[in-house]
């Protein structure tokens, strides 16, 4: 048997592989997670740099369709289908207060408040919001 030894570029560069093959497989968040890895075995690779920015910005613009659909879905009475939206989004932003707020909002008009206070209280907690204060409100007297 033969012994392999590879250095931290060398493991960068699989993981540089690995993040581009799961990138072109649509799987973004484990391509920003292998190119994560290498950009910290390979910090300043403009190659690692550039991928990464690549995945950030199809995860940012996926972020952008998943949302508008659930608006969309929400404001055509789709208040089910915006919520599965809505849960989806805050998987990869569980921060993102107009997700937070949409869904609290969603779940309240389906009949499900119970399960609106969490991501209300959540959300306030990142940003304050009048209507989202007072639906909280509403819900917890």
């Amino acid at each position: 048997r033969k012994t392999v030894e590879l250095s931290p570029p060398d493991i960068g560069r699989l993981w540089l592989g690995l993040g581009g093959a799961e990138l072109a497989a649509g799987n973004i968040e484990a391509a920003i997670d292998a190119l994560d890895r290498a950009a910290a075995l390979m910090p300043g690779d403009p190659s690692v740099r550039d991928a990464l920015a690549r995945a950030r910005q199809v995860r940012a613009e996926r972020l952008r369709r998943r949302y508008e659909a659930a608006i969309a879905a929400d404001g055509a009475g789709r208040h089910e289908d915006a919520i599965v939206l809505y849960r989806e989004i805050l998987e990869v932003q569980p921060d993102h207060p107009p997700t937070l707020f949409n869904l609290g909002r969603a779940l309240v008009t389906v009949g499900r408040p119970g399960e609106a206070i969490e991501p209300l209280r959540h959300g306030l907690g990142l940003r304050e919001d009048p209507r989202a204060r007072a639906l909280l409100e509403q819900i917890t007297r």
